[in-house]
């Protein structure tokens, strides 16, 4: 079981501790796949696969991998699981500031508001009794108060998203139009107002999507890690019964050679 970091924005730090973020999609380690990634279809996932050699010898690769393969450029290609299986551990990287010692406290979150009791973010650090934001990167495992862990990986192409797996990704519904329809969030907007909502939820984790990627990294629609998630804690590793969870069944039966965990190939 594996203990990973995470880098998320303040907008999803916000939506996963509400409950509303279930999931997330990912692309780190799938470059070379996303250089042309319609000439590729996913094979499934390998524990310590073995390869065959140009010589006639075998090459033993060591841990989790998926393996991807073309027709068009008659190449496999094998892709490490860098993200995180299922029942490994992820500690998400948050933006976060550092209280002075004259403080009771250590750390201020960004996702937890501009507000610390009756006072601004602002008055504390002009005050310098708090630190400007630190970027969530340099986000130390120590001050990692979130921890998740993977339930379930698969892998798919971006716009295959449906408007369910939208919602779980966390946008947020903004209210409802004169249709009496739910609205959903245009992250390409500075304000979240109704007159900038979008009735459809892929439309709205297109812009979320976008907003994070940069522009045109939608319409690529590269291959992408997908991964199911639970919050086992929001006050630091030291509330998880690590022992506890490492014999559970779910870890156990979620193993990365499970059935449930196997995407079949095109």
């Amino acid at each position: 079981m594996n203990q990973l970091p995470i880098l998320m924005n303040t907008d999803m730090v916000v939506a996963t501790l509400d409950g509303r973020k279930t999931v997330t999609r990912r692309t780190q380690g799938l470059e070379v796949i996303n250089d042309e990634p319609s000439v590729w279809d996913f094979g499934g996932f390998e524990t310590d696969p073995v390869l065959d050699n140009e010589d006639g010898g075998t090459t033993k690769l060591k841990g989790y991998y998926a393996y991807f393969i073309s027709e068009e450029l008659e190449l496999t290609k094998h892709i490490k699981v860098n993200c995180g299986k299922p029942g490994d551990l992820l500690y998400v990287r948050e933006t976060y500031a550092k209280y002075s010692h004259e403080v009771d406290g250590d750390y201020h979150y960004k996702a937890d508001g501009e507000r610390i009791g009756i006072l601004l973010v602002q008055d504390y650090q002009e005050k310098e009794l708090l630190s400007a934001y630190r970027p969530s990167i340099h986000m130390p495992k120590s001050v990692a108060r979130i921890w998740l862990q993977v339930k379930k990986l698969r892998l798919e192409r971006l716009l295959n998203i449906s408007p369910d797996q939208a919602i779980k990704e966390g946008i947020s519904s903004i209210g409802k139009n004169y249709l009496d329809l739910t609205l959903y969030r245009d992250y390409s907007k500075p304000s979240s107002k109704i007159a900038f909502g979008h009735m459809y939820p892929r439309a709205s984790f297109k812009t979320l999507w976008e907003s994070i990627n940069g522009q045109d990294s939608w319409i690529k629609n590269p291959w992408v890690w997908v991964m199911d998630f639970e919050v086992l804690s929001t006050k630091g590793i030291g509330e998880i019964n690590l022992e506890e969870l490492t014999n559970s069944p779910m870890t156990n039966d979620q193993s990365p050679n499970s059935p449930i965990n196997q995407s079949p190939k095109k």
